[in-house]
């Protein structure tokens, strides 16, 4: 897999990813938190945060880090 060309597409797309594909992938991502056992205190590393869309869903109990290989992406968040 050619990362740097992974990275270039996201950034290019970033400006108009949460707008394209906000919606569509909405509900996995409410499943997918809903579906960790958090717990007051715990910390959580969100590998792939893309523009953050998924960091409001989180408890406010935990504290979240948010990676992405995307620079342009990470600006949006």
């Amino acid at each position: 897999m050619d990362l740097k060309k992974v990275e270039r597409v996201y950034s290019a797309y970033a400006s108009v990813y949460d707008h394209t594909f906000g919606k569509v992938f909405q509900q996995s991502r409410e499943s997918a938190v809903r579906g960790l056992p958090i717990e007051p205190g715990h910390r959580v590393l969100e590998v792939g945060v893309g523009t953050g869309e998924a960091l409001p869903l989180y408890p406010a109990c935990c504290e979240v880090l948010g990676i992405d290989l995307s620079d342009g992406m990470l600006e949006h968040a």
